[in-house]
């Protein structure tokens, strides 16, 4: 199951992005933008964000999917700094 469905409107193209899929929800869900409920499942955007071509990581570096070579990504090429340590942690780590 995918991390969030992303919506379009068909009426005013306004995107939204879902916890569950449409078709779950008991009163559908409407749109920010003009208030109707006329949402739809972006096909493309699931496939380039979500689906096979994305380029998601799921490592412990964060608590949420995240794209591979982020700063505090395990396949980063670049390791965070000690001053990027003593910005997210405000004390420096042992091991360095």
């Amino acid at each position: 199951m995918p991390y969030r469905y992303r919506c379009m409107n068909k009426n005013c193209r306004s995107r939204r992005s879902l916890p569950k899929m449409l078709a779950f929800y008991v009163k559908e869900p409407k749109c920010l933008a003009c208030g109707r409920n006329t949402l739809t499942l972006d096909k493309h955007r699931m496939k380039k964000e979500v689906g096979p071509e994305a380029n998601n990581c799921f490592c412990d570096g964060y608590h949420f999917p995240h794209r591979k070579g982020s700063k505090w990504c395990r396949d980063s090429t670049s390791p965070p700094t000690e001053e990027d340590y003593q910005d997210r942690y405000r004390s420096v780590p042992a091991h360095l």
